[in-house]
């Protein structure tokens, strides 16, 4: 599976990260996958998968668990599954 982060968020209360995504190759996301970009060493692991409201078969909000602090090292990078 490859994705796009298209946008990156921070939630301060609680505290979570959210990275809306565009699926480029593959069909579904789920819990406790892993993401990796070797070329910018990045990683990030999915902790939950929104939905969007029309539904839009390739875009998705992701509440994710990141290797970084800096989340905007993840915006318009490409991940493929590990």
């Amino acid at each position: 599976m490859k994705i796009k982060v298209v946008n990156v968020f921070r939630l301060n209360n609680p505290s979570k990260i959210i990275f809306d995504v565009e699926i480029i190759e593959g069909e579904k996301l789920i819990k406790e996958q892993k993401f990796v970009n070797s070329d910018n060493n990045l990683e990030f692991t999915v902790h939950s998968v929104g939905h969007v409201n029309p539904p839009v078969s390739s875009f998705y909000p992701l509440i994710v668990n990141i290797n970084s602090t800096d989340i905007s090292n993840y915006k318009n990078k490409i991940f493929i599954m590990k």
